[in-house]
């Protein structure tokens, strides 16, 4: 296990495209984070695992993002009697890390729904200033559409002018086997798919 201001965090992440641009203090990136906030998530203290990995993550993040990190929580879409949950909630200019845990605590992010990570990756993958990318995925496993998922990321990287113009790290949380062996195939079989470059890299349960 890494640690970073004293909170453990996944063995490996060290190596992972989105902590090599916090360690260097690249203020030339937008910093996203996405946590995944579907039912499943209620599981086996997942939540909170979650919670402590972005805490940290967060804080480092806003330092290097001048205007603030852009912030997302998503599960699927879904109508009730009651209300209408929309597919993600974003928060963008989120400047300090404190401001990202109150998001935690928030009623609108209580886990619920399914995980439509196709969604949310369409919205996170356009750049309005035109800034590289860097993507942190907090999840605990399989999304709704994983073939979408996979085709998607395979286009936004043979659109890509430069290598290091979207790089995606994904954090899995909790020890859904079948969640396992989907992302380990999306971090080492994205050239098998026909990507030209690779832009994800996992850190899973297993790892």
């Amino acid at each position: 296990m890494a640690a970073m201001d004293g909170i453990t965090l996944p063995k490996g992440i060290d190596s992972t495209m989105f902590i090599k641009k916090l360690s260097e203090v690249d203020s030339t990136r937008d910093y996203i984070i996405i946590v995944d906030r579907s039912a499943s998530m209620k599981l086996k203290g997942r939540w909170k695992e979650a919670e402590e990995a972005c805490k940290v993550l967060c804080h480092h993040a806003c330092k290097c993002d001048a205007d603030g990190i852009t912030l997302y929580f998503f599960s699927s879409h879904s109508i009730t009697a009651k209300s209408e949950t929309p597919p993600y909630t974003k928060y963008e200019n989120v400047a300090t890390g404190q401001d990202v845990m109150k998001q935690f605590e928030s009623k609108d992010n209580e886990p619920h729904g399914g995980t439509d990570l196709v969604t949310v990756l369409k919205d996170t993958f356009i750049s309005p200033d035109g800034k590289p990318l860097s993507i942190l995925v907090i999840t605990d496993g399989m999304p709704d559409e994983p073939a979408e998922v996979s085709e998607l990321i395979k286009e936004t990287a043979n659109n890509m002018a430069n290598p290091d113009d979207i790089f995606v790290t994904i954090i899995q949380v909790g020890d859904d086997h079948k969640a396992n062996e989907y992302l380990n195939e999306l971090d080492e079989g994205l050239e098998k798919l026909g990507c030209k470059y690779d832009i994800v890299d996992v850190i899973s349960h297993q790892m």
